[in-house]
């Protein structure tokens, strides 16, 4: 375990960048996470490590001391956090699932900067991508999801993800490494847990070496992925042409087989790509939309063209509704909440005349329960919005700052308080 630890760590990890800043080591207390730490203690890589408490389960404590003993014991400099993640779910109306997602990651976030450590790194094993593989199949997830999880992604590394859990479970015997199961691992309410407990050991029934074949699998997916990126983008080159956000794909051309590869990113469908699939036979001017371009069939090309959203005028204080494509925004000062879906701002942090409109790259505010700034990009990301739905993802801005990503969460700065003294109550229609 120990050298093929070492050999995927320089072969699939990147640390060659990270110039002997330490690593930081999200654990748990369970089975994988206290391997990977103990697998880099062992080999004198620099690390920190950081345990996220959800106080969601009655051995959480235990797990957080548990992880706590073992860093004290080892000098290895361990920093602790406790989230009331119910609460930041039901706030933000979220599943608890994507609420300690968010909150764990937006953490590690801060601690990799303020630490100055190179990379987050995380305990997912060959198991975990098998499941991952199966998901994004029954989802549709197309040829990129074929691939898994992936061992380096930015910032975030995944070192045991060449070891599958039952070589994990033996080399935590093997060395006497204690751990904490996680009861809700076992509870089939959870996609992952069904894949895990239902699907796979029928899988394995067919295939007794499924984690080998799957590793080999995946191997070869992401060499053939390498590839296929590389040619997308040399038959880009030759036969699209780029003017703005706007794309031209010369007809004459174009392999029908290849439209889903160009036309995914803009959001359409696969019913809409094969309705494509005659485009060189389709009449002149025949078009269909997504929520963020549309494709016109011309003589000679087709036109992806992004939808220009007109921007409604500036919310004045005294403006009770505004609107927006298919949503609506109904505002008023308020004394109260009341139970319903609207969100409270502090009527007296705002400036007026508020504005609306859609995001834009380099955006940023401060995520409610956060203390520090996020990019709205990054935030689409942890919060998995499909690309084809960003377009739709509009902010609420006060004299320059952001106040609400509309529908989703407000920023930190500007939410009331129960010292507010002045609430403007804003409640989101969607007529679609």
């Amino acid at each position: 375990m120990q050298s093929r630890f070492l050999r995927f760590l320089e072969s699939c990890c990147a640390l060659a960048s990270c110039d002997g800043k330490p690593i930081l080591l999200a654990v748990s207390g369970g089975v994988d996470s206290m391997v990977m730490l103990h697998l880099f203690l062992r080999n004198k890589i620099s690390i920190k490590a950081a345990h996220c408490n959800f106080m969601l389960r009655k051995e959480a404590q235990e797990e957080e001391e548990l992880t706590s003993d073992f860093c004290h014991r080892h000098d290895i400099p361990f920093f602790r956090k406790k989230f009331d993640t119910e609460n930041f779910a039901k706030e933000n109306k979220c599943s608890v699932q994507m609420a300690a997602r968010e909150l764990r990651y937006q953490w590690f976030e801060e601690l990799l900067a303020k630490e100055n450590c190179c990379k987050i790194a995380t305990a997912h094993n060959l198991n975990d991508g098998i499941e991952t593989l199966l998901m994004n199949i029954v989802h549709a997830q197309g040829w990129e999801g074929m691939s898994g999880i992936k061992a380096s992604r930015g910032n975030r590394i995944r070192p045991l993800l060449f070891a599958s859990r039952k070589e994990i479970a033996e080399y935590a015997l093997e060395n006497k490494i204690q751990w904490k199961e996680d009861a809700s691992n076992a509870s089939l309410k959870y996609e992952r847990n069904y894949v895990r407990h239902k699907i796979i050991p029928e899988l394995k029934q067919l295939n007794p070496s499924l984690e080998k074949t799957f590793a080999d699998f995946q191997y070869k997916i992401n060499s053939a992925s390498y590839f296929l990126r590389y040619g997308i983008e040399q038959w880009k080159e030759k036969f699209t042409v780029e003017k703005g956000d706007d794309l031209y794909i010369a007809k004459n051309d174009l392999d029908p087989s290849s439209l889903w590869i160009l036309l995914q990113p803009f959001g359409f469908n696969v019913s809409q790509v094969r309705q494509l699939a005659d485009v060189k036979e389709a009449q002149v001017g025949k078009f269909f939309q997504s929520d963020t371009h549309i494709v016109v069939i011309d003589r000679q090309y087709l036109s992806v063209k992004k939808i220009r959203r007109q921007e409604p005028p500036p919310i004045e204080v005294n403006e009770g509704r505004a609107a927006r494509g298919k949503f609506a925004l109904t505002i008023r000062q308020a004394e109260q909440r009341k139970e319903s879906g609207a969100v409270y701002l502090d009527f007296d942090k705002l400036k007026f005349p508020l504005v609306w409109r859609t995001w834009k790259k380099g955006d940023f505010f401060y995520p409610s329960g956060m203390e520090h700034r996020k990019k709205i990009s990054d935030f689409l990301i942890d919060n998995k919005i499909p690309r084809a739905d960003k377009g739709d993802i509009s902010v609420l801005e006060s004299n320059g700052n952001i106040v609400w990503v509309v529908g989703m969460r407000l920023d930190n700065r500007f939410k009331a308080s129960p010292q507010t003294k002045r609430m403007l109550e804003i409640e989101l229609t969607d007529f679609s």
